[in-house]
């Protein structure tokens, strides 16, 4: 049995690689597009059929988790930039810190759970990896001045909303996602997505960031 074409329009590919333009990793910035594809979908089937309003409510949780995703990612690209390209004192606040105890000695045991000790502490330090958590992402983008008060707000505000998918077990009256919660995440998305594309456009020509 043939299947019916759903029809749903979609952006150019150009338009949509056009956008992430600022990405220099052609692989990241391939998948950055499919996301972005994927999002324009979902407000297509939105605004050409009518669905159900637990689908609708799927479709906007999708719509959230992918978009944050985009932030995420770019975020994480930024900063992997100023690694890379930005100021001496940019780069030393992006270098992560390990300790690691050896010969480990216990002097006094105050209770059950605590010890008087003594040991070797070394400390590691290294780059910004893959393996980085939203969270300290933006901990990081505020540590160096790449994001002031009101952008790591509303990044946060992404991050939350993308958190709140997982948790089946937070009150279903405190999870929103209807036509106002996307608009926010569209508008946050956009202002964010702006700042980073400026602030690499700046590490790559070599200027110096505007306060």
């Amino acid at each position: 049995m043939s299947k019916a074409t759903l029809a749903v329009s979609l952006p150019e590919k150009g338009n949509l690689d056009s956008r992430f333009g600022f990405i220099g990793d052609v692989d990241l910035r391939q998948r950055l597009c499919l996301a972005m594809e994927f999002i324009v979908f979902l407000v297509e089937l939105q605004e050409r059929y009518k669905l159900q309003p637990t689908i609708i409510f799927s479709i906007n949780k999708d719509i959230v988790l992918h978009t944050s995703c985009i932030v995420e990612a770019c975020l994480h690209y930024t900063l992997i930039t100023v690694q890379k390209k930005g100021t001496a004192a940019e780069k030393q606040l992006l270098k992560k810190q390990e300790k690691q105890y050896k010969r480990v000695q216990r002097y006094h045991a105050i209770s059950s759970t605590e010890n008087v000790v003594g040991a070797i502490e070394r400390i590691f330090e290294h780059d910004l990896g893959d393996e980085e958590k939203f969270n300290d992402l933006l901990s990081y983008a505020e540590k160096i001045g790449l994001l002031d008060a009101e952008f790591c707000t509303k990044a946060h505000y992404l991050r939350k909303k993308r958190n709140e998918i997982h948790l089946f077990a937070l009150d279903s009256k405190k999870i929103i996602y209807n036509r106002k919660t996307i608009n926010k995440v569209f508008n946050d998305t956009k202002d964010v997505l702006q700042h980073l594309e400026e602030r690499v456009t700046q590490l790559n020509t070599g200027q110096t960031p505007t306060t």
